[in-house]
């Protein structure tokens, strides 16, 4: 059957498709009639009954659609008429107008549209101008029905490289009606279908191996029975010709131009060894590569999920298809000679998929290396050498090194010093887009040599430089189930990840290692959580369909949808089409799609006689992400931070300059406006909320144009955790105690502001985490839940007052994770990853890449580690009812909530950023903060001997910083002229020569 015919959508008036419902009701009955499965098992019997159940729920639901239909077309229909009436009366009896300090007049408000009363006008229909009041008490409020503030609007610009660029204007962040918001983040996985049946596989086998030239043989001979084109290295194929001359229809290559033009034949790529092998694979491509089935015959093995006894079947599924892919990044790095004339003579770009390694090489000497970001200097590495790893690599040579765990899907660059010669160098995640230069200075007391894969050495000598940036063309490997439970089960298998005796919860949860036989049966495709097919490992198709019918059943007690809500509706007719009998695959199929919801970052090239168009990575332009006004903003509101008499100060002088000079209305916190009234009647002027009232704060984003804070980041976490929706943008001013966010100095304010106000400015949107507190029985979000909280940091779970350990149950995506026992949790933002979690152990992360930091509290267990999980991840802590203890939660640290046993706590990531101004860039703010108050990488022999020095001084910007070099050049040529010009005593001549 068609899967569009069952498929549930929601119009934008918010209603289900009654038709469709219809259609689903149909789709089911044809499965019960299909009677795909014969026998008289319990669970096939509880399956159909529930079938019919559905059917019957279904059906009513249709009835039931179809009258809300009518209603709310009925109430949409009074509603237009009555907006017309209101307009009509507006334009003929009402002309307003609002002095203004300078005793000018405003303009009268002009007649507004219909569509403009909407934007104003809450869902509720309560206008938000009508909310917002004036007065310091409860009986000095007044309605603001005489004056209109219409709220500024602006545009978001995109620069990379001096170039501006908008592709992601509608794609990844919106900005319609003056808020900022996020793209849903529920891509989960990325899907591959063929539309024509490959026909080309290329093998790449581990070098002096029995067991591998056995299978390889073996699958050589099941490939030519299928009829595909198979391709092995020169190597495989004398070994294969050796054995026997039947091998001799089995292709390869003679030299490296035609090693150049594999990827325009090959259709897939199977590997049979362990990482090493997909390692070697991925380097034979230096553009496009086709997808790579990675089968397990080695001694580690990420990224090799599949198992060679099942090659049949793992091959069977993959050639028919769909298949689920993960796009692993690689780094693409260009080694600069000093004898170069320009930065583009460079040698051949080298690709890597794991890690690009700088160390000390032969030398008894530590490394001296000077690192730079986008031509920014960075810092300087003395040690051992650096490791610049992708997040596939995170798992190698960075993790022993120091540095995070990080899911493949999370795009950034990891940088990780190995053994530097300094207390404060901790590992560092950048973005994605960032170039990094690594040079060897003049001054270094040895040579270095940089590793690609760990292989290809080369050595770098003083005034040579390593270019590393991210490379268009990822590494698409299948998967097992999907991308970030193959992750999971790999650090668990591989590494151990958290791996304790006592770990059991009150549901026992299948361990990772052993969900194979259950989760290779029912996988999630798409945000609806559809079930498809997937054999099980050694079992013919027709022999899984019994394990999924069984699960499906399993799954569909869980959900309960015959209490008829509209997910599980729409799940269960996505998951009854999936259950039907597989179909026949056509011959003349060609590649239907790269699937994925995420697709905005990626671009098909173009494809070759019917192959896989090539997947290519767009070049993300998130570098500089620039705010221009489109009308000027007219309304500004002010926080400050507690008990602070010079903030108090500051607000006082400020707020009289914003009036004064700027004409704005401001607004403050209703305990502000009470000090300056108590300071001047003069600032009767300023407007706030009724105080505690939250129906009102939740209406600010409508009225103010930007935010101003005056104190530390606690300030600019209160100021976030204000607003439930959009954020305006905020202008962070350095009045507390600690400023990762705060980069503006109060001093300046008026420069400051006069700049902000003018614009463009350029901002970072820092994202925020959606936590909602599942309070026992309730078993997911969907059920009665407590109102959700935002927070800008992190979220921590910990035992409060008890004395006993936490002990948490974690699921990621429905699918137990692991178990903690410890101090506690923290699950942070990027944003926070220099704030409790950097304490914890944490790597500190750019707040430009996008994830869910993961990071235990003194945990007691040897290998868990803190990670790193892509942003469209959901996760859930539970207290388990066996617990010995109540948990507490507290977000942003305050607001404290007790869990008590069963209850838990769901976390994912909040489609609202907070949009805050950069007083450079985000990436220059972003080092100079961890310089200035961390003093990352900060050690005494850093001295002014060239650019290195420059940590000192990262707040300084790029043009004084080239003045201050030149001039600093010019020293000894003065200090020369000095010399040459004094007198020289014939009698201590000598002397002065010895002592020069």
């Amino acid at each position: 059957m068609d899967d569009a015919s069952v498929s549930s959508s929601q119009p934008e008036s918010g209603f289900f498709n009654s038709i469709s419902l219809l259609n689903s009701e149909k789709a089911v009955q044809e499965l019960i009639q299909q009677n795909p499965v014969m026998g008289s098992d319990d669970h096939l019997r509880e399956f159909s009954e529930a079938l019919r159940t559905v059917a019957k729920a279904l059906r009513r639901s249709a009835e039931g659609k179809a009258a809300a239909q009518a209603e709310a077309a009925e109430w949409k229909r009074k509603f237009e008429l009555e907006s017309k009436r209101n307009l009509n009366l507006e334009c003929k009896g009402l002309s307003l107008r609002e002095p203004h300090s300078d005793g000018k007049k405003t303009e009268t408000i002009a007649c507004q549209s219909t569509d403009r009363i909407e934007q104003c006008c809450g869902n509720n229909g309560i206008c938000s101008h009508e909310v917002l009041r004036d007065g310091a008490t409860n009986s000095d409020f007044k309605m603001v029905n005489d004056k209109y503030t219409r709220k500024a609007s602006f545009k978001l610009s995109w620069c990379c490289k001096g170039e501006q660029s908008d592709q992601h204007q509608h794609d990844i962040v919106s900005f319609e009606k003056g808020n900022i918001t996020t793209a849903e983040r529920s891509s989960k996985q990325i899907s591959l279908k063929w539309e024509s049946d490959p026909q080309t596989v290329l093998i790449l086998t581990k070098p002096n191996s029995t067991s591998v030239k056995l299978m390889c043989s073996e699958m050589v001979r099941w490939l030519k029975h299928r009829r595909m084109n198979i391709y092995v290295e020169p190597r495989v194929q004398t070994e294969l010709l050796t054995e026997s001359t039947d091998f001799n229809y089995v292709h390869s290559w003679k030299d490296d131009s035609e090693i150049t033009l594999l990827h325009k034949k090959v259709d897939l790529v199977v590997t049979l060894g362990g990482d090493g092998t997909v390692l070697w694979a991925a380097s034979m491509f230096k553009g496009p590569v086709p997808p790579v089935v990675p089968f397990s015959l080695g001694s580690l093995g990420f990224m090799t999920r599949f198992y060679s006894e099942s090659y049949k079947e793992t091959l069977d599924a993959i050639l028919k298809g769909p298949i689920n892919i993960t796009l692993r990044h690689r780094l693409i790095c260009h080694v600069i000679r000093d004898a170069a004339k320009t930065e583009y003579e460079t040698e051949e770009p080298i690709l890597v998929l794991n890690e690009v390694t700088i160390d000390r090489g032969i030398s008894s000497y530590l490394t001296y290396l000077e690192c730079y970001c986008d031509n920014s200097f960075l810092t300087s590495v003395q040690g051992d050498g650096l490791i610049l790893s992708t997040t596939s690599g995170s798992t190698a040579y960075s993790l022993a090194a120091g540095g995070s765990m990080v899911h493949p899907q999370v795009p950034g660059i990891l940088f990780t010093p190995i053994c530097p010669h300094s207390l404060s160098f901790r590992p560092l995640i950048m973005p994605e887009h960032v170039t990094i230069r690594v040079q060897v200075p003049f001054n270094s007391r040895s040579h270095a040599w940089a590793s690609f894969d760990g292989k290809g050495r080369k050595e770098l000598g003083p005034g040579d430089a390593l270019v590393i940036s991210m490379a268009p063309w990822p590494v698409p490997t299948a998967c097992l189930i999907d991308s970030t439970t193959d992750f999971f089960r790999s650090i668990h298998e591989g590494l151990h990840w958290n791996l304790r005796k006592a770990q059991r919860n009150q549901r026992e949860p299948i361990p990772i290692s052993r969900m194979a036989s259950t989760s290779s049966n029912v996988n999630s495709t798409d945000d609806t959580s559809a079930l498809s097919i997937k054999p099980k490992n050694g079992l013919s198709r027709s022999t899984s369909l019994l394990n999924i019918t069984e699960s499906a059943a399993q799954i569909l007690i869980q959900q309960n949808p015959v209490q008829g809500t509209d997910d599980h509706v729409e799940k269960f007719s996505e998951a009854s089409t999936s259950l039907s009998l597989p179909e026949q695959h056509s011959n003349d199929k060609k590649i239907e799609s790269l699937a994925s919801q995420s697709a905005d970052q990626f671009e098909q090239g173009s494809g070759n006689n019917g192959k896989l168009p090539d997947v290519v990575v767009k070049d993300n332009d998130t570098r500089k992400i620039s705010l221009t006004w489109a009308s000027h903003p007219m309304t500004v509101l002010i926080f400050t931070k507690l008990k602070s008499p010079p903030v108090d100060l500051v607000c006082e002088d400020m707020v009289r300059w914003l009036k004064d000079y700027k004409n704005l209305e401001i607004y403050v916190e209703p305990r502000v406006r009470k000090y300056l009234l108590e300071k001047s009647p003069y600032f009767e002027f300023v407007h706030t909320w009724r105080d505690g009232d939250d129906t009102e704060i939740t209406l600010l984003h409508k009225e103010v144009d930007f935010v101003v804070t005056l104190g530390g980041d606690g300030t600019v976490l209160w100021a976030a955790s204000k607003f439930k929706g959009p954020v305006p943008p905020v202008v962070p001013f350095s009045l507390g105690s600690l400023g990762f966010m705060t980069r503006f100095e109060s001093e300046r304010y008026k420069e400051t502001l006069d700049s902000i106000l003018k614009g463009p400015i350029n901002i970072t949107l820092r994202h925020r985490l959606l936590c909602r507190v599942i309070k026992y029985p309730a078993k997911s979000s969907d059920d009665e839940t407590e109102d959700y909280t935002l927070v800008l940091n992190e979220v921590t779970i910990d035992r409060g007052e008890s004395a006993y350990l936490t002990f948490l149950n974690c699921f990621c995506d429905g699918s137990f994770l692991t178990s903690v026992q410890g101090d506690g949790l923290i699950l942070s933002t990027t944003s926070g990853s220099t704030a409790y979690s950097l304490a914890a152990g944490g790597s500190m992360v750019h707040p430009q890449v996008p994830g869910i930091l993961f990071t235990p509290i003194c945990p007691h267990s040897l290998s868990f580690r803190p990670l790193i999980m892509p942003e469209h991840v959901k996760i859930r802590v539970e207290v388990p009812r066996k617990s010995r203890s109540h948990a507490w939660a507290s977000f942003d640290g305050k607001g404290r909530i007790e869990l008590k046993l069963g209850d838990a706590l769901e976390i994912s990531m909040a489609p609202w950023p907070v949009p805050t101004a950069c007083l450079e860039n985000s990436t220059t703010d972003f080092f100079n903060s961890i310089h200035e108050g961390l003093h990352w990488n900060l050690r005494k022999a850093q001295n002014f001997d060239g650019p290195t020095d420059f940590v000192y001084f990262s707040f300084i910007n790029d043009a004084l910083s080239q003045e201050l070099t030149a001039q600093m050049s010019l020293v000894p040529n003065v200090l020369e002229q000095q010399y040459n010009s004094q007198p020289i005593d014939e009698s201590n001549k000598g002397s002065t020569s010895e002592g020069l």
